[in-house]
């Protein structure tokens, strides 16, 4: 009888298989690429076209601290991608069980997207609660990050995180982005520095990033970056194999460096931290909502008196 498989891959979250996935024993889980979404716009609003998907978004989400087996889906880009969407309707087109993929329209000033309550635009990250009908909901073949899964500081020195380790993204190619549904693009590189002292941009100012080599190009804003760090394979008392590599969000794709006026790009891209993201998930406003929304669920499911 074969053991069951314990896959930590996920920053170390476990999940357990007794049909071992077909991506086992891939660096990159296939997972990681479910939580990719495509925003896009139209030129022409009434022609029946697919729309120009040109950023990069993903789904995140975090756990109830009330309520077990609940979470909170966001849905994550860069600012500068949601300040191009401003007074724009855009499309959100995410992957389907059935092997398709769904577009969702979102009009000009149907919702909010909330920013970083301590920095202004020199931290590029944008969020907005991702408020889906639940029976669409069930169709979606995606896989939020968890922000179990979001790289900490104190995770960066207990592990040895660093310049030189491997980092991946999985975004929109804009010369391939898929027929019928979502297809990311997977590219590779690593951390060239980490973030010891902002880096000045001559529009949005100090801004605190990694910078990663990693050729970024148009579509990748918003993209997730992830950090592979690998750990040592090993049999568990149980005869449990459990996996060797430990995958974290670093943060999202910004932009990259161009030089000269054919504007060359260097192979430099600039991450904003994943803790960016925490810290927009965690402002004030939506822990209130997610509060208020605890609140209604255990109000519901409480009994009642006879």
């Amino acid at each position: 009888m074969k053991s069951a498989v314990l896959d930590t891959r996920l920053a170390n979250c476990p999940q357990w298989y007794l049909i071992p996935p077909p991506d086992i024993n891939m660096r990159i889980p296939s997972r990681v690429k479910k939580s990719v979404v495509f925003i896009g716009i139209k030129a022409d609003d009434s022609v029946i076209t697919e729309p120009d998907y040109c950023g990069t978004g993903f789904i995140v989400s975090i756990q109830s601290s009330k309520i077990k087996r609940v979470s909170f889906p966001y849905l994550v880009t860069a600012r500068h991608v949601a300040a191009e969407l401003k007074g724009l309707d855009f499309y959100i087109r995410v992957n389907t069980k059935d092997g398709k993929a769904i577009v969702f329209k979102v009009g000009a000033g149907q919702m909010k997207w909330w920013f970083n309550p301590k920095e202004d635009e020199a931290c590029d990250v944008a969020i907005f609660p991702l408020g889906i009908p639940q029976e669409i909901f069930n169709t979606m073949d995606y896989e939020a990050i968890k922000t179990d899964m979001f790289l900490t500081d104190a995770e960066i020195s207990e592990q040895g995180i660093g310049e030189g380790d491997d980092v991946f993204t999985a975004g929109v190619f804009y010369h391939h982005q898929g027929e019928n549904k979502n297809l990311p693009i997977v590219r590779m590189g690593n951390i060239a520095m980490m973030p010891d002292e902002p880096i000045q941009h001559k529009k949005f100012g100090d801004m605190e990033v990694y910078l990663i080599e990693l050729r970024s190009m148009s579509g990748l804003s918003g993209s997730p970056v992830f950090v592979l760090n690998q750990v040592a394979g090993e049999i568990t008392e149980k005869g449990l194999f459990k996996t060797s590599w430990h995958i974290y969000l670093l943060g999202l794709i910004c932009g990259h460096w161009e030089k000269g006026i054919d504007k060359i790009n260097v192979g430099i891209a600039y991450v904003a931290p994943a803790k960016k993201i925490l810290e927009t998930i965690n402002r004030k406003e939506l822990a209130d909502i997610r509060g208020a929304l605890e609140a209604n669920y255990i109000a519901d499911k409480s009994p009642v008196l006879d």
